[in-house]
């Protein structure tokens, strides 16, 4: 029996894989069975399917797998294709600062490394963005569906999530006086600024569904950026890697909303069951009680902490030149105190030898 046109591509593989065909064997068979079972509609859709099935064998002459190994003409230091989560300031990722960004769960990176990461989820990443108080803290969070301006041909990462985060401050100067070094950004800019001037709506969105049994969508988002760990006190465990969980228990009429949802691991998610007791007073603030009734109060880290301050100036900026008399004082003062002990005393008198002890006759025997 003639197979169908749409598995000429399988029969083409076949023959080209005959000098593997020992190892290919399951693989083909595999492969036929589930084309012959899921039946695309597309002769592409064969293709992808078998190319999936193939690709762990690495059969030589397959011109429809990827090719290993790096990717020619990618500068070393550049991202290698893997989808990653970045946050780091929009200051930042324009050049004009060089605040540190960060990869939750791995910590800081430079301000080079996070630029050429978002440059490549130019397009496949989600991209949000938060604007945060004089602390770090959140304020509004949504998503972005413009992107800046780029002319790299940095190669392209599917996935991922870039978070923009810059102070109401920072947002209402670069409205009110435009950066001419931001001229690829004003469309980011401006939906950012659009989404601050209509906050109170964007806020009511993340109360439409209080009945809800679970935190989707907007409000998802909005929590795990507005507490990127664990609420459990000492807690560090990514909130993507932990469950929104209901400070009152929504069997018990608790509420689905930002005030009453934390993100919790699977540590400190059944602690309610063990004799905790878990309280919100504010949106993001968590006070734990513990069976013995201490207190632990938690709070996210900001999304944008302050930097130290810089190292001042020295007050005379002058050099002058160390003298060789400056040097020898300031020898003789750091060895005023020094205690000379491989040079013997020339005054100390030798101590006679110790007399030996008499025994004494009221001693009784040692036995």
């Amino acid at each position: 029996m003639s197979l169908p046109l749409a598995l000429e591509p399988l029969r083409l593989l076949t023959s080209l894989a005959l000098p593997a065909l020992a190892p290919a064997l399951v693989s083909m068979a595999l492969a036929r069975m589930l084309l012959v079972r899921l039946r695309p509609a597309s002769p592409r859709l064969w293709l992808a399917l078998v190319r999936l099935l193939v690709a762990p064998l690495g059969l030589v002459g397959l011109e429809l797998l990827p090719p290993r190994g790096p990717v020619a003409g990618r500068p070393i230091g550049a991202p290698s294709g893997k989808a990653s989560r970045s946050s780091l300031g929009l200051a930042t990722a324009a050049g004009l600062d060089e605040r540190p960004g960060e990869i939750p769960g791995l910590g800081p990176i430079g301000a080079a490394v996070a630029r050429a990461a978002i440059t490549a989820q130019h397009r496949g990443a989600a991209w949000r963005f938060a604007v945060v108080d004089t602390a770090g803290y959140l304020l509004l969070a949504g998503p972005l569906r413009r992107r800046p301006h780029s002319t790299s041909r940095a190669p392209a990462v599917r996935g991922g999530v870039v978070e923009l985060h810059l102070t109401l401050a920072e947002l209402q100067h670069h409205t009110t006086h435009p950066d001419p070094h931001l001229p690829g950004w004003a469309g980011v800019l401006a939906e950012i600024t659009a989404a601050w001037a209509d906050r109170d709506r964007l806020r009511r969105l993340l109360t439409a569904h209080p009945q809800a049994r679970f935190a989707r969508g907007q409000l998802a988002d909005h929590i795990r950026i507005r507490d990127p760990h664990c609420i459990g006190p000492g807690c560090t465990r990514p909130a993507r890697r932990s469950d929104l969980d209901h400070t009152r228990e929504h069997g018990r009429g608790g509420r689905t909303l930002a005030a009453n949802i934390g993100p919790a691991c699977k540590r400190h998610h059944p602690d309610k069951d063990r004799g905790w007791t878990l309280d919100q007073p504010e949106p993001g603030i968590f006070v734990w009680i513990s069976p013995l009734g201490r207190t632990y109060r938690t709070r996210g880290e900001p999304i944008r902490p302050d930097l130290p301050d810089p190292d001042p100036a020295p007050e005379n900026t002058e050099t002058t030149e160390v003298t060789e008399e400056s040097a020898a004082q300031l020898d003789r003062r750091l060895r005023r105190w020094e205690q000379r002990i491989l040079e013997p005393s020339v005054t100390r008198t030798p101590r006679p030898p110790p007399e030996p002890e008499q025994p004494r006759d009221d001693e009784p025997p040692p036995f």
